[in-house]
Protein backbone atom coordinates (compact mmCIF):
# COMPACT_ATOMS: atom_id res chain seq x y z
CA UNK A 1 0.00 0.00 0.00
CA UNK A 2 1.13 3.61 -0.26
CA UNK A 3 1.26 5.79 2.26
CA UNK A 4 -2.06 8.02 0.65
CA UNK A 5 -4.14 4.42 0.78
CA UNK A 6 -3.22 3.42 4.24
CA UNK A 7 -4.42 7.39 5.35
CA UNK A 8 -7.42 6.77 3.42
CA UNK A 9 -8.47 3.42 4.72
CA UNK A 10 -6.94 4.74 8.62
CA UNK A 11 -9.92 8.27 7.50
CA UNK A 12 -12.31 5.80 6.48
CA UNK A 13 -11.99 3.35 9.71
CA UNK A 14 -12.66 7.00 11.58
CA UNK A 15 -15.63 7.75 9.96
CA UNK A 16 -17.07 4.53 9.84
CA UNK A 17 -16.58 4.23 13.21
CA UNK A 18 -17.87 7.57 14.59
CA UNK A 19 -20.73 7.13 12.46
CA UNK A 20 -21.90 3.87 13.28
CA UNK A 21 -22.51 4.92 17.06
CA UNK A 22 -24.57 7.77 15.45
CA UNK A 23 -21.84 10.53 15.89
CA UNK A 24 -20.07 12.84 13.35
CA UNK A 25 -17.23 14.93 13.57
CA UNK A 26 -17.60 18.80 13.96
CA UNK A 27 -15.67 20.38 11.13
CA UNK A 28 -12.54 21.45 13.67
CA UNK A 29 -12.27 17.88 15.15
CA UNK A 30 -12.66 16.62 11.45
CA UNK A 31 -9.71 18.51 10.63
CA UNK A 32 -7.30 17.68 13.71
CA UNK A 33 -8.17 14.05 13.40
CA UNK A 34 -6.92 14.03 9.33
CA UNK A 35 -3.72 15.98 11.08
CA UNK A 36 -3.51 13.37 13.82
CA UNK A 37 -3.10 10.27 11.23
CA UNK A 38 -1.48 12.01 8.12
CA UNK A 39 1.28 12.85 10.86
CA UNK A 40 1.20 9.22 12.04
CA UNK A 41 1.14 7.93 8.50
CA UNK A 42 3.82 10.24 6.85
CA UNK A 43 5.85 10.41 9.71
CA UNK A 44 5.85 8.08 11.99
CA UNK A 45 5.54 4.82 9.67
CA UNK A 46 8.33 3.82 8.41
CA UNK A 47 9.14 2.40 4.72
CA UNK A 48 8.94 -1.24 6.22
CA UNK A 49 5.89 -0.33 7.96
CA UNK A 50 4.15 0.89 5.04
CA UNK A 51 4.65 -3.20 3.48
CA UNK A 52 3.98 -4.39 6.96
CA UNK A 53 0.66 -6.15 7.27
CA UNK A 54 0.54 -6.00 11.02
CA UNK A 55 1.91 -2.64 11.10
CA UNK A 56 -1.17 -1.60 9.13
CA UNK A 57 -3.66 -3.38 10.84
CA UNK A 58 -2.27 -2.49 14.05
CA UNK A 59 -2.52 0.88 13.33
CA UNK A 60 -6.29 0.50 11.85
CA UNK A 61 -7.11 -1.24 15.68
CA UNK A 62 -5.76 1.86 17.47
CA UNK A 63 -7.93 4.16 15.42
CA UNK A 64 -10.70 2.48 15.92
CA UNK A 65 -10.16 2.05 20.10
CA UNK A 66 -9.60 6.38 19.48
CA UNK A 67 -12.98 6.69 17.99
CA UNK A 68 -14.46 4.64 20.05
CA UNK A 69 -12.91 6.69 23.38
CA UNK A 70 -13.83 10.04 21.38
CA UNK A 71 -17.67 8.76 21.40
CA UNK A 72 -18.04 7.32 24.62
CA UNK A 73 -16.62 10.81 25.96
CA UNK A 74 -18.96 12.98 23.83
CA UNK A 75 -22.07 10.43 25.38
CA UNK A 76 -20.73 11.10 28.57
CA UNK A 77 -20.35 14.64 28.27
CA UNK A 78 -23.58 15.66 26.48
CA UNK A 79 -26.77 14.88 23.84
CA UNK A 80 -25.13 16.04 20.72
CA UNK A 81 -24.20 13.98 17.94
CA UNK A 82 -21.15 15.98 17.10
CA UNK A 83 -17.60 14.90 18.62
CA UNK A 84 -15.70 18.25 19.33
CA UNK A 85 -12.54 19.41 18.85
CA UNK A 86 -12.18 19.34 22.94
CA UNK A 87 -12.70 16.22 23.22
CA UNK A 88 -10.29 15.02 20.25
CA UNK A 89 -7.86 16.80 21.90
CA UNK A 90 -8.16 15.25 25.45
CA UNK A 91 -8.56 11.93 24.40
CA UNK A 92 -5.45 12.36 22.22
CA UNK A 93 -3.39 12.84 25.16
CA UNK A 94 -5.18 9.59 26.86
CA UNK A 95 -4.01 7.26 24.13
CA UNK A 96 -0.57 8.78 23.45
CA UNK A 97 1.72 7.25 22.83
CA UNK A 98 -0.11 4.93 20.37
CA UNK A 99 1.55 3.29 17.12
CA UNK A 100 1.46 5.57 14.75
CA UNK A 101 -0.36 8.48 15.81
CA UNK A 102 2.17 10.10 18.74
Amino acid sequence: MTREEIYNSIWTIAQEEVTSQGYRFAADAEGQIKEFIRHGVYNNMTATDIFNGSKIAEAERNMREICQELCRRERQRNQHIIVESRTFTATRFQFCPRYPFC
